[in-house]
């Protein structure tokens, strides 16, 4: 049977399609991106000098992004030598990873229908399936921080220490791949559900001093060992101008008009991302539900955040995907649940989105010299 009826079994064809995609031609494209440069090649500058504490780029400091993809990096170096694909190997896995996390936390609160739809939001999603192919430290902020956030909300929910330690380990891994806003931005969103949905009182739990005290654990020695090895000159790079000055003011030239986070995510998460609208019509249905009550609160943490924020670039909201997708999930699978039809505006917009993208993509393949040969990838879309 082409779409078994067993959604576990449809989660697992899905996942296995996505890692096909994912994976096909990685090695392919040549690393020319800047961002992909930088990153690749720091990591193969660490790799070549066995120095897992201070982040170099043509051998000057480089104090863009804390060590943890750089890490991942030199292990796949280690393993399949300093190629294109290496660099972006543990991008993708934890791609998919991610979509199983989405696919396990829907069916746990929810059930396997809603858990499917979540994950096939997030995986046919063109910003997800362009930026876990690239040798950039998002697919690890992402992957940790929905690890973070839906361990956070079970311990809530289930009051089990190992969900709170798991919670902590993961956003302090989090915190290692981005900064102190992988703490800030996940505390705010367990807070305010906390808060919302009458909770607060959890609030008054002493295991929570004992978490916070295994993410420093985690965090502080390498921070404090590169502070020390440079002479507080990443630090100062680091927390300065990467953190505080792209919030308080523009950088390199990404700025934008307020909102703007919220379009590129509606762009980002297409095709289903269109479905958003009927979404915010069961708006009193769906928050009357823990879980997309905490997977909305979420989502709009983190466009309210960079919406605010100075400097803003397309990636920046991408940790709200995974959030954003339980959402159209949960819409989805009760249309089929309940055996309706996609309203007719959907069904043509969608029908607009399956054409236009591929004929985008293969036009802006085209116009970049260096992958203008893959230009016929597109047709994957």
């Amino acid at each position: 049977m082409l779409f078994p009826q067993n959604y576990t079994v449809r989660f697992y064809w899905l996942l296995a399609a996505t890692a096909f995609v994912l994976f096909f031609r990685l090695g392919a494209a040549p690393i020319y991106i800047l961002d992909e440069a930088k990153n690749a090649q720091c990591a193969r500058e660490m790799w070549e000098r066995s120095n897992w504490i201070v982040p170099t780029f043509n051998g000057l400091l480089r104090t863009d992004k804390p060590a943890l993809h750089y890490w991942f990096m030199m292990f796949a170096y280690q393993l399949f030598g300093v190629t294109p694909f290496a660099a972006r190997f543990f991008s993708v896995l934890f791609g998919l990873a991610t979509i199983g996390l989405i696919y396990s936390f829907a069916s746990r609160h929810k059930n396997a229908e809603t858990g499917y739809f979540s994950a096939l939001a997030l995986a046919v999603s063109t910003h997800f399936l362009f930026e876990f192919r690239l040798a950039v430290p998002d697919p690890y902020l992402i992957f940790f921080t929905t690890l973070g956030l839906c361990t956070g909300y079970n311990y809530f929910h289930y009051n089990k220490l190992y969900w709170l330690l798991l919670s902590a380990a993961a956003l302090a891994l989090a915190t290692l791949a981005k900064g102190p806003v992988a703490l800030a931005l996940p505390g705010l969103s367990l807070l305010l559900y906390l808060i919302i949905s009458g909770r607060w009182r959890q609030l008054i739990d002493g295991r929570l001093l004992g978490a916070f005290l295994l993410y420093l654990a985690v965090v502080v020695p390498w921070y404090y060992a590169v502070h020390k090895a440079t002479n507080g000159a990443w630090t100062k790079g680091f927390f300065l101008e990467h953190n505080l000055n792209r919030f308080s003011g523009e950088m390199e030239g990404h700025g934008g008009f307020f909102g703007i986070p919220i379009i590129m995510a509606f762009v980002g998460m297409l095709p289903l991302s269109v479905v958003i609208f009927s979404v915010f019509q069961k708006k009193w249905r769906l928050l009357s539900e823990s879980p997309f009550l905490f997977a909305a609160i979420t989502t709009g943490v983190y466009l309210l955040f960079f919406s605010i924020s100075s400097t803003k670039l397309p990636n920046y909201a991408m940790p709200c995907y995974p959030f954003l997708a339980l959402l159209l999930g949960y819409y989805l699978a009760t249309l089929k649940i309940n055996r309706k039809n996609l309203p007719a505006y959907i069904k043509y917009t969608l029908l607009f989105v399956s054409i236009a993208l591929p004929a985008i993509a293969f036009f802006a393949l085209r116009a970049e010299s260096a992958v203008a040969h893959l230009a016929w990838l597109a047709l994957l879309l």
